[in-house]
């Protein structure tokens, strides 16, 4: 979606603190459909809904506006998959 930023940096020019990306020109979103099913314990990426990093290593809690293609990324490993249940019991999970 961001057109003109600059390259080998996410979202911030390291010491100078400054957006390393344009707001315009911007692509409209597009996503690629899946090609394959997400197993359990796969390795999934996806950016989170609010991103609440403002600029990295920045303590304010300022929350950020950014584009969909700049904001934070999560690595997360899959630990559930539709058809699953989960039950607790005398707090322990089975």
């Amino acid at each position: 979606m961001t057109t003109v930023a600059m390259p080998m940096v996410h979202d911030t020019i390291p010491l100078l603190h400054k957006k390393s990306y344009l707001n315009w020109p911007q692509l409209p979103y597009f996503r690629l459909p899946g090609i394959q099913d997400i197993k359990r314990n796969d390795i999934v990426v996806f950016n989170w809904p609010v991103d609440t990093v403002y600029k990295f290593f920045d303590t304010s809690k300022r929350k950020a506006d950014k584009p969909i293609d700049k904001k934070s990324n999560y690595v997360k490993r899959c630990q559930g998959i539709p058809g699953d249940t989960l039950q607790i019991k005398d707090g322990n999970c089975q």
